[in-house]
Protein backbone atom coordinates (compact mmCIF):
# COMPACT_ATOMS: atom_id res chain seq x y z
CA UNK A 1 0.00 0.00 0.00
CA UNK A 2 1.40 3.42 -0.97
CA UNK A 3 2.21 5.64 1.97
CA UNK A 4 2.23 9.40 2.46
CA UNK A 5 5.11 11.09 4.23
CA UNK A 6 4.58 13.42 7.17
CA UNK A 7 4.53 16.61 5.11
CA UNK A 8 1.93 15.26 2.70
CA UNK A 9 -0.23 13.94 5.56
CA UNK A 10 -0.22 17.35 7.23
CA UNK A 11 -1.25 19.00 3.97
CA UNK A 12 -4.22 16.67 3.54
CA UNK A 13 -5.19 17.03 7.21
CA UNK A 14 -5.08 20.80 6.79
CA UNK A 15 -7.39 20.49 3.81
CA UNK A 16 -9.88 18.48 5.88
CA UNK A 17 -9.74 21.08 8.66
CA UNK A 18 -10.43 23.86 6.14
CA UNK A 19 -13.38 21.92 4.73
CA UNK A 20 -14.85 21.51 8.22
CA UNK A 21 -14.43 25.25 8.78
CA UNK A 22 -16.61 26.09 5.79
CA UNK A 23 -19.96 25.30 7.50
CA UNK A 24 -18.99 27.58 10.37
CA UNK A 25 -18.11 30.35 7.93
CA UNK A 26 -21.45 29.79 6.20
CA UNK A 27 -23.22 30.40 9.50
CA UNK A 28 -21.10 33.49 10.08
CA UNK A 29 -22.23 34.81 6.70
CA UNK A 30 -25.89 34.11 7.48
CA UNK A 31 -25.53 35.33 11.05
CA UNK A 32 -24.52 38.82 9.92
CA UNK A 33 -28.16 39.27 8.89
CA UNK A 34 -29.65 38.25 12.23
CA UNK A 35 -32.05 40.67 13.94
CA UNK A 36 -34.37 40.83 16.96
CA UNK A 37 -37.26 38.37 17.05
CA UNK A 38 -40.30 37.83 19.25
CA UNK A 39 -39.49 38.11 22.96
CA UNK A 40 -36.10 39.68 22.23
CA UNK A 41 -38.21 42.85 22.18
CA UNK A 42 -39.80 41.93 25.53
CA UNK A 43 -36.46 41.66 27.32
CA UNK A 44 -35.28 44.90 25.74
CA UNK A 45 -38.38 46.84 26.77
CA UNK A 46 -38.16 45.57 30.35
CA UNK A 47 -34.44 46.33 30.56
CA UNK A 48 -34.99 49.85 29.23
CA UNK A 49 -37.83 50.52 31.66
CA UNK A 50 -36.60 48.72 34.78
CA UNK A 51 -32.83 48.52 34.40
CA UNK A 52 -30.87 45.29 34.82
CA UNK A 53 -31.60 44.73 38.49
CA UNK A 54 -35.26 45.57 38.07
CA UNK A 55 -35.58 43.23 35.09
CA UNK A 56 -33.93 40.39 37.01
CA UNK A 57 -36.33 40.97 39.90
CA UNK A 58 -39.41 41.14 37.65
CA UNK A 59 -38.69 37.94 35.70
CA UNK A 60 -37.72 36.05 38.85
CA UNK A 61 -41.01 36.92 40.52
CA UNK A 62 -43.30 36.87 37.49
CA UNK A 63 -42.02 34.26 35.03
CA UNK A 64 -39.05 32.07 35.99
CA UNK A 65 -35.80 32.32 37.91
CA UNK A 66 -33.31 32.10 35.03
CA UNK A 67 -31.04 34.84 36.28
CA UNK A 68 -28.20 34.31 33.77
CA UNK A 69 -30.50 34.25 30.75
CA UNK A 70 -32.35 37.36 31.92
CA UNK A 71 -29.10 39.24 32.50
CA UNK A 72 -27.44 38.43 29.16
CA UNK A 73 -30.59 38.88 27.08
CA UNK A 74 -31.17 42.23 28.75
CA UNK A 75 -27.59 43.35 28.09
CA UNK A 76 -27.87 42.35 24.42
CA UNK A 77 -31.21 44.14 24.17
CA UNK A 78 -29.88 47.34 25.74
CA UNK A 79 -26.93 47.26 23.34
CA UNK A 80 -29.28 46.30 20.44
CA UNK A 81 -26.64 43.72 19.54
CA UNK A 82 -28.94 40.93 18.28
CA UNK A 83 -27.16 40.79 14.93
CA UNK A 84 -23.99 39.59 16.65
CA UNK A 85 -25.65 36.76 18.60
CA UNK A 86 -25.04 33.90 16.12
CA UNK A 87 -21.47 34.95 15.38
CA UNK A 88 -20.59 35.16 19.06
CA UNK A 89 -22.41 31.97 20.05
CA UNK A 90 -21.21 29.83 17.12
CA UNK A 91 -17.70 31.26 17.40
CA UNK A 92 -17.43 30.57 21.13
CA UNK A 93 -19.04 27.15 20.78
CA UNK A 94 -16.52 26.24 18.07
CA UNK A 95 -13.64 27.41 20.26
CA UNK A 96 -15.02 25.37 23.17
CA UNK A 97 -15.13 22.24 21.01
CA UNK A 98 -11.57 22.88 19.82
CA UNK A 99 -10.48 23.50 23.41
CA UNK A 100 -11.87 20.16 24.59
CA UNK A 101 -10.39 18.40 21.56
CA UNK A 102 -6.98 19.90 22.30
CA UNK A 103 -7.08 18.59 25.86
CA UNK A 104 -7.85 15.09 24.54
CA UNK A 105 -5.02 15.32 22.03
CA UNK A 106 -2.59 16.66 24.63
CA UNK A 107 -3.55 14.09 27.27
CA UNK A 108 -3.18 11.07 24.96
CA UNK A 109 -0.18 12.47 23.04
CA UNK A 110 -1.77 12.10 19.60
CA UNK A 111 0.39 12.60 16.53
CA UNK A 112 -0.14 15.68 14.32
CA UNK A 113 -1.30 17.54 17.43
CA UNK A 114 -2.74 20.68 15.84
CA UNK A 115 -4.27 18.86 12.90
CA UNK A 116 -5.98 16.22 15.03
CA UNK A 117 -7.20 18.98 17.36
CA UNK A 118 -8.75 20.72 14.38
CA UNK A 119 -10.33 17.53 13.05
CA UNK A 120 -11.86 16.42 16.36
CA UNK A 121 -12.96 19.89 17.46
CA UNK A 122 -14.48 20.93 14.16
CA UNK A 123 -16.22 17.64 13.48
CA UNK A 124 -17.88 18.01 16.90
CA UNK A 125 -18.93 21.55 16.00
CA UNK A 126 -20.19 20.42 12.60
CA UNK A 127 -22.06 17.51 14.12
CA UNK A 128 -23.97 19.82 16.44
CA UNK A 129 -24.67 22.60 13.94
CA UNK A 130 -25.77 20.27 11.17
CA UNK A 131 -27.69 17.81 13.32
CA UNK A 132 -29.56 19.84 15.94
CA UNK A 133 -33.31 20.18 15.45
CA UNK A 134 -33.21 23.87 14.45
CA UNK A 135 -29.86 25.60 14.32
CA UNK A 136 -31.58 28.98 13.85
CA UNK A 137 -33.49 28.58 17.11
CA UNK A 138 -30.45 27.31 18.97
CA UNK A 139 -27.83 29.81 17.79
CA UNK A 140 -29.45 32.72 15.89
CA UNK A 141 -32.50 33.74 17.89
CA UNK A 142 -31.11 35.55 20.93
CA UNK A 143 -33.76 34.23 23.32
CA UNK A 144 -33.06 30.68 22.17
CA UNK A 145 -29.30 30.78 21.82
CA UNK A 146 -28.57 32.52 25.10
CA UNK A 147 -30.85 30.11 26.96
CA UNK A 148 -29.33 26.84 25.71
CA UNK A 149 -26.21 27.24 23.55
CA UNK A 150 -24.51 29.70 25.92
CA UNK A 151 -24.47 27.45 29.04
CA UNK A 152 -23.48 24.46 26.92
CA UNK A 153 -20.47 26.44 25.70
CA UNK A 154 -19.48 27.28 29.27
CA UNK A 155 -19.83 23.60 30.19
CA UNK A 156 -17.47 22.52 27.37
CA UNK A 157 -14.88 25.10 28.37
CA UNK A 158 -15.06 23.88 31.96
CA UNK A 159 -14.67 20.24 30.96
CA UNK A 160 -11.45 21.23 29.19
CA UNK A 161 -10.31 22.99 32.36
CA UNK A 162 -11.07 19.90 34.42
CA UNK A 163 -8.82 17.83 32.17
CA UNK A 164 -6.00 20.30 32.86
CA UNK A 165 -6.71 20.37 36.60
CA UNK A 166 -6.76 16.58 36.81
CA UNK A 167 -3.43 16.32 35.03
CA UNK A 168 -1.55 18.46 37.56
CA UNK A 169 0.41 16.82 40.35
CA UNK A 170 0.13 19.59 42.94
CA UNK A 171 -2.86 20.35 45.20
CA UNK A 172 -5.60 22.50 43.69
CA UNK A 173 -5.35 26.25 44.27
CA UNK A 174 -8.09 28.51 45.62
CA UNK A 175 -8.87 29.97 42.20
CA UNK A 176 -9.47 26.49 40.80
CA UNK A 177 -12.09 25.85 43.47
CA UNK A 178 -13.53 29.28 42.67
CA UNK A 179 -13.94 28.29 39.02
CA UNK A 180 -15.36 24.91 40.05
CA UNK A 181 -18.05 26.78 42.00
CA UNK A 182 -18.60 29.86 39.85
CA UNK A 183 -18.96 28.32 36.40
CA UNK A 184 -21.71 25.84 37.38
CA UNK A 185 -23.47 28.59 39.33
CA UNK A 186 -23.34 30.90 36.30
CA UNK A 187 -24.34 28.34 33.70
CA UNK A 188 -27.07 26.83 35.87
CA UNK A 189 -28.95 30.13 35.75
CA UNK A 190 -29.70 29.93 32.03
CA UNK A 191 -32.53 27.38 32.05
CA UNK A 192 -34.02 24.65 34.25
CA UNK A 193 -33.33 22.10 31.52
CA UNK A 194 -29.63 22.89 31.48
CA UNK A 195 -29.50 23.16 35.29
CA UNK A 196 -30.76 19.58 35.66
CA UNK A 197 -28.45 18.44 32.86
CA UNK A 198 -25.34 19.77 34.58
CA UNK A 199 -26.37 18.30 37.95
CA UNK A 200 -26.62 14.93 36.20
CA UNK A 201 -23.29 15.51 34.43
CA UNK A 202 -21.34 16.36 37.58
CA UNK A 203 -23.06 13.59 39.51
CA UNK A 204 -21.99 11.04 36.89
CA UNK A 205 -18.50 12.52 36.81
CA UNK A 206 -18.26 12.07 40.57
CA UNK A 207 -19.18 8.39 40.25
CA UNK A 208 -16.65 7.91 37.44
CA UNK A 209 -13.93 9.52 39.57
CA UNK A 210 -14.73 7.18 42.45
CA UNK A 211 -14.55 4.17 40.14
CA UNK A 212 -11.68 4.93 37.80
CA UNK A 213 -9.42 7.63 39.29
CA UNK A 214 -6.03 6.47 40.65
CA UNK A 215 -6.30 5.83 44.38
CA UNK A 216 -3.68 8.45 45.25
CA UNK A 217 -5.65 11.15 43.35
CA UNK A 218 -9.21 10.01 43.96
CA UNK A 219 -9.86 12.20 46.99
CA UNK A 220 -8.41 15.31 45.35
CA UNK A 221 -10.41 14.83 42.14
CA UNK A 222 -13.60 14.01 44.03
CA UNK A 223 -13.35 17.15 46.17
CA UNK A 224 -13.22 19.40 43.11
CA UNK A 225 -16.12 17.62 41.43
CA UNK A 226 -18.19 17.77 44.63
CA UNK A 227 -17.74 21.56 44.66
CA UNK A 228 -19.04 21.74 41.08
CA UNK A 229 -21.94 19.43 41.89
CA UNK A 230 -22.86 21.40 45.01
CA UNK A 231 -22.99 24.72 43.19
CA UNK A 232 -24.84 23.17 40.26
CA UNK A 233 -27.46 22.05 42.78
CA UNK A 234 -27.54 25.53 44.34
CA UNK A 235 -28.19 27.02 40.89
CA UNK A 236 -31.01 24.53 40.35
CA UNK A 237 -32.47 25.35 43.77
CA UNK A 238 -32.45 29.07 42.96
CA UNK A 239 -34.50 28.32 39.83
CA UNK A 240 -36.89 25.98 41.64
CA UNK A 241 -37.85 28.44 44.40
CA UNK A 242 -38.52 31.34 42.01
CA UNK A 243 -42.05 32.70 42.68
CA UNK A 244 -42.58 33.18 38.95
CA UNK A 245 -42.58 29.43 38.30
CA UNK A 246 -46.23 29.17 39.31
CA UNK A 247 -47.20 31.80 36.75
CA UNK A 248 -45.25 30.11 33.99
CA UNK A 249 -46.52 26.62 34.72
CA UNK A 250 -50.10 27.90 34.77
CA UNK A 251 -49.72 28.78 31.08
CA UNK A 252 -49.34 25.10 30.20
CA UNK A 253 -52.37 22.87 29.89
CA UNK A 254 -51.40 19.71 31.72
CA UNK A 255 -48.44 18.69 33.85
CA UNK A 256 -47.36 15.06 34.14
CA UNK A 257 -47.10 13.20 37.46
CA UNK A 258 -43.58 12.11 38.32
CA UNK A 259 -43.95 8.37 37.44
CA UNK A 260 -45.45 9.22 34.06
CA UNK A 261 -42.76 11.83 33.40
CA UNK A 262 -40.05 9.25 34.14
CA UNK A 263 -41.66 6.67 31.85
CA UNK A 264 -42.10 9.19 29.05
CA UNK A 265 -38.47 10.25 29.49
CA UNK A 266 -37.20 6.70 29.02
CA UNK A 267 -39.34 6.19 25.92
CA UNK A 268 -38.48 9.52 24.32
CA UNK A 269 -34.76 9.24 25.04
CA UNK A 270 -34.69 5.76 23.49
CA UNK A 271 -36.50 7.02 20.40
CA UNK A 272 -34.48 10.24 20.12
CA UNK A 273 -31.27 8.43 19.19
CA UNK A 274 -32.55 6.56 16.11
CA UNK A 275 -34.72 9.51 15.02
CA UNK A 276 -31.84 11.96 15.38
CA UNK A 277 -29.49 9.66 13.51
CA UNK A 278 -31.83 8.71 10.68
CA UNK A 279 -33.74 11.95 10.18
CA UNK A 280 -32.02 14.95 11.71
CA UNK A 281 -28.31 14.27 11.67
CA UNK A 282 -27.20 11.37 9.48
CA UNK A 283 -24.37 13.47 8.04
CA UNK A 284 -23.40 14.60 11.53
CA UNK A 285 -23.28 11.05 12.84
CA UNK A 286 -21.36 9.68 9.85
CA UNK A 287 -18.72 12.40 9.98
CA UNK A 288 -18.37 12.23 13.77
CA UNK A 289 -18.09 8.45 13.91
CA UNK A 290 -15.69 7.84 11.03
CA UNK A 291 -13.37 10.81 11.56
CA UNK A 292 -13.05 10.08 15.30
CA UNK A 293 -12.31 6.44 14.48
CA UNK A 294 -9.81 7.48 11.81
CA UNK A 295 -7.96 9.75 14.27
CA UNK A 296 -7.89 7.03 16.94
CA UNK A 297 -6.64 4.34 14.55
CA UNK A 298 -3.88 6.32 12.86
CA UNK A 299 -3.02 9.18 15.22
CA UNK A 300 -3.22 7.42 18.59
CA UNK A 301 -0.84 4.49 18.06
CA UNK A 302 -0.78 2.02 20.94
CA UNK A 303 2.06 -0.25 22.02
CA UNK A 304 1.32 -3.89 21.23
CA UNK A 305 0.46 -4.88 24.86
CA UNK A 306 -2.03 -1.99 25.10
CA UNK A 307 -3.67 -3.06 21.83
CA UNK A 308 -4.60 -6.37 23.45
CA UNK A 309 -6.10 -4.65 26.48
CA UNK A 310 -8.09 -2.10 24.47
CA UNK A 311 -9.36 -4.75 22.09
CA UNK A 312 -10.63 -6.92 24.92
CA UNK A 313 -12.14 -4.04 26.89
CA UNK A 314 -13.80 -2.23 23.97
CA UNK A 315 -17.26 -3.57 24.73
CA UNK A 316 -17.00 -2.40 28.33
CA UNK A 317 -16.09 1.14 27.32
CA UNK A 318 -18.70 1.23 24.56
CA UNK A 319 -21.33 0.20 27.08
CA UNK A 320 -20.17 2.63 29.76
CA UNK A 321 -20.05 5.60 27.39
CA UNK A 322 -23.46 4.61 26.02
CA UNK A 323 -24.96 4.50 29.50
CA UNK A 324 -23.50 7.90 30.45
CA UNK A 325 -24.70 9.44 27.19
CA UNK A 326 -28.19 7.98 27.60
CA UNK A 327 -28.54 9.31 31.15
CA UNK A 328 -27.40 12.80 30.14
CA UNK A 329 -29.87 12.93 27.25
CA UNK A 330 -32.60 11.62 29.55
CA UNK A 331 -31.87 14.40 32.07
CA UNK A 332 -32.56 17.02 29.39
CA UNK A 333 -35.85 15.44 28.31
CA UNK A 334 -37.06 14.76 31.85
CA UNK A 335 -36.84 18.39 32.90
CA UNK A 336 -39.16 19.56 30.16
CA UNK A 337 -41.62 16.67 30.51
CA UNK A 338 -41.93 17.13 34.26
CA UNK A 339 -41.94 20.94 34.43
CA UNK A 340 -44.20 21.81 31.49
CA UNK A 341 -45.71 18.43 30.54
CA UNK A 342 -44.35 18.38 26.99
CA UNK A 343 -41.23 17.89 24.90
CA UNK A 344 -38.62 20.65 25.04
CA UNK A 345 -38.68 23.32 22.32
CA UNK A 346 -36.51 22.79 19.24
CA UNK A 347 -33.85 25.21 20.50
CA UNK A 348 -33.22 23.02 23.54
CA UNK A 349 -32.28 20.00 21.43
CA UNK A 350 -28.79 21.42 21.04
CA UNK A 351 -28.03 19.87 24.46
CA UNK A 352 -29.00 16.23 23.74
CA UNK A 353 -27.60 16.61 20.22
CA UNK A 354 -24.20 17.59 21.62
CA UNK A 355 -24.31 14.59 23.94
CA UNK A 356 -25.24 12.35 20.99
CA UNK A 357 -22.37 13.62 18.83
CA UNK A 358 -19.85 13.22 21.67
CA UNK A 359 -21.20 9.72 22.27
CA UNK A 360 -20.89 8.76 18.60
CA UNK A 361 -17.37 10.19 18.48
CA UNK A 362 -16.49 8.20 21.61
CA UNK A 363 -17.78 5.02 20.01
CA UNK A 364 -15.84 5.71 16.83
CA UNK A 365 -12.71 6.48 18.84
CA UNK A 366 -12.99 3.33 20.99
CA UNK A 367 -13.56 1.16 17.93
CA UNK A 368 -10.66 2.82 16.14
CA UNK A 369 -8.35 1.95 19.02
CA UNK A 370 -9.73 -1.59 19.21
CA UNK A 371 -9.05 -2.20 15.52
CA UNK A 372 -5.34 -1.57 16.00
CA UNK A 373 -4.82 -5.07 17.37
CA UNK A 374 -5.79 -6.73 14.11
CA UNK A 375 -5.20 -4.17 11.40
CA UNK A 376 -2.57 -1.67 12.50
CA UNK A 377 0.87 -2.59 11.08
CA UNK A 378 4.12 -1.31 12.40
CA UNK A 379 3.92 2.17 10.89
CA UNK A 380 6.94 4.30 10.02
CA UNK A 381 6.85 7.45 12.10
CA UNK A 382 4.85 10.20 10.47
CA UNK A 383 3.56 8.09 7.57
CA UNK A 384 0.01 6.97 6.77
CA UNK A 385 -1.51 4.86 3.98
CA UNK A 386 -2.39 7.18 1.12
CA UNK A 387 -5.74 5.64 0.20
CA UNK A 388 -6.96 5.83 3.81
CA UNK A 389 -6.16 9.53 4.17
CA UNK A 390 -7.64 10.30 0.77
CA UNK A 391 -10.77 8.30 1.61
CA UNK A 392 -11.19 10.26 4.86
CA UNK A 393 -10.70 13.53 2.99
CA UNK A 394 -13.22 12.51 0.32
CA UNK A 395 -15.81 11.55 2.94
CA UNK A 396 -15.31 14.90 4.66
CA UNK A 397 -15.71 16.76 1.37
CA UNK A 398 -18.93 14.93 0.46
CA UNK A 399 -20.52 15.47 3.87
CA UNK A 400 -19.54 19.14 4.12
CA UNK A 401 -20.58 19.87 0.55
CA UNK A 402 -23.97 18.31 1.21
CA UNK A 403 -24.50 20.61 4.16
CA UNK A 404 -23.26 23.73 2.38
CA UNK A 405 -25.79 23.20 -0.41
CA UNK A 406 -28.48 23.69 2.25
CA UNK A 407 -27.00 26.78 3.95
CA UNK A 408 -25.35 29.08 1.41
CA UNK A 409 -28.48 29.27 -0.81
CA UNK A 410 -30.27 30.90 2.15
CA UNK A 411 -28.00 33.95 2.02
CA UNK A 412 -30.14 36.01 -0.45
CA UNK A 413 -33.26 35.51 1.70
CA UNK A 414 -31.38 36.53 4.84
CA UNK A 415 -30.08 39.65 3.11
CA UNK A 416 -33.61 40.63 2.11
CA UNK A 417 -34.86 40.03 5.63
CA UNK A 418 -32.09 42.16 7.19
CA UNK A 419 -32.72 45.02 4.75
CA UNK A 420 -36.46 44.96 5.38
CA UNK A 421 -35.98 44.73 9.16
CA UNK A 422 -33.61 47.71 9.14
CA UNK A 423 -36.01 49.73 6.98
CA UNK A 424 -38.96 48.88 9.26
CA UNK A 425 -36.87 49.70 12.34
CA UNK A 426 -35.92 53.13 10.99
CA UNK A 427 -39.52 53.88 9.97
CA UNK A 428 -41.12 52.87 13.27
CA UNK A 429 -38.61 54.90 15.27
CA UNK A 430 -39.53 58.10 13.43
CA UNK A 431 -43.20 57.81 12.39
CA UNK A 432 -45.97 59.38 14.49
CA UNK A 433 -49.30 57.62 14.04
CA UNK A 434 -51.18 60.28 16.09
CA UNK A 435 -53.48 57.62 17.51
CA UNK A 436 -54.49 56.20 14.13
CA UNK A 437 -54.02 52.53 13.28
CA UNK A 438 -50.50 52.08 11.96
CA UNK A 439 -50.37 49.25 9.43
CA UNK A 440 -47.07 47.88 8.13
CA UNK A 441 -46.50 44.98 5.73
CA UNK A 442 -45.08 41.66 6.82
CA UNK A 443 -41.55 40.79 5.80
CA UNK A 444 -41.32 39.13 2.41
CA UNK A 445 -38.51 36.98 3.80
CA UNK A 446 -38.75 36.38 7.52
CA UNK A 447 -36.18 34.81 9.83
CA UNK A 448 -39.09 33.81 12.06
CA UNK A 449 -40.07 31.23 9.42
CA UNK A 450 -36.67 29.56 9.77
CA UNK A 451 -36.83 29.77 13.56
CA UNK A 452 -40.34 28.21 13.51
CA UNK A 453 -41.91 31.08 15.44
CA UNK A 454 -45.64 31.60 15.12
CA UNK A 455 -46.08 34.27 17.79
CA UNK A 456 -44.51 37.63 16.79
CA UNK A 457 -45.01 39.05 20.32
CA UNK A 458 -46.74 42.08 18.82
CA UNK A 459 -47.38 43.68 22.21
CA UNK A 460 -43.63 43.76 22.90
CA UNK A 461 -42.91 45.19 19.45
CA UNK A 462 -45.49 47.92 20.10
CA UNK A 463 -43.89 48.73 23.45
CA UNK A 464 -40.39 48.74 21.97
CA UNK A 465 -41.30 51.24 19.24
CA UNK A 466 -43.87 53.15 21.36
CA UNK A 467 -46.50 52.46 18.72
CA UNK A 468 -49.61 51.19 20.57
CA UNK A 469 -51.73 51.06 17.40
CA UNK A 470 -49.23 49.07 15.34
CA UNK A 471 -50.66 46.29 13.16
CA UNK A 472 -48.56 43.93 11.03
CA UNK A 473 -50.45 42.80 7.94
CA UNK A 474 -50.54 39.12 7.11
CA UNK A 475 -48.04 37.89 4.54
CA UNK A 476 -49.46 37.43 1.08
CA UNK A 477 -49.58 33.86 -0.18
CA UNK A 478 -48.44 32.69 -3.60
CA UNK A 479 -51.72 33.84 -5.20
CA UNK A 480 -51.41 37.33 -3.82
CA UNK A 481 -54.33 36.92 -1.39
CA UNK A 482 -54.06 37.83 2.31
Amino acid sequence: MARLNEKRVKQLFTLMVVMLLLPILAHFALGLHNRALADDFCFTVNAQAKGLSGTLDWYYNNWQGTYSTTFFQSVIGLAQAWRYTPIILIGLFSLACLWVAYQVVRTFHLTYRWHTTGLLGLVLTFGVLSGTANVFQSFYWTSGGITYAAPLTIFLFYIGLLVIFFSQQTPFRWWQYLLAAGLPLLSGGFSPLYAVFQVAAYGLLFLLVLRFAPSERKRRYATLVIVSLAFAMIALLILLVAPGNATRQASFDKLLPLPQAIMQTLIITSSFIPVAVARLSLLAVLSSFFLAGFVAFYCHPLPVPQRDYVNHSSLKWLGLSGMVGYLLMAAAFFTSLYSIGQLPPARAYVIPQTVLVVLVMSWGYIMGLGLQKKYAPAQPSGELPSRVVIAAMTLTAIIVAGYLTKTFPLLPDFRVYAAEWDARDAYLKTVDANGAVLEIPAFTKDLADYVWLDDPYLSCIRDYYHQPTLVILEKADDTGAH
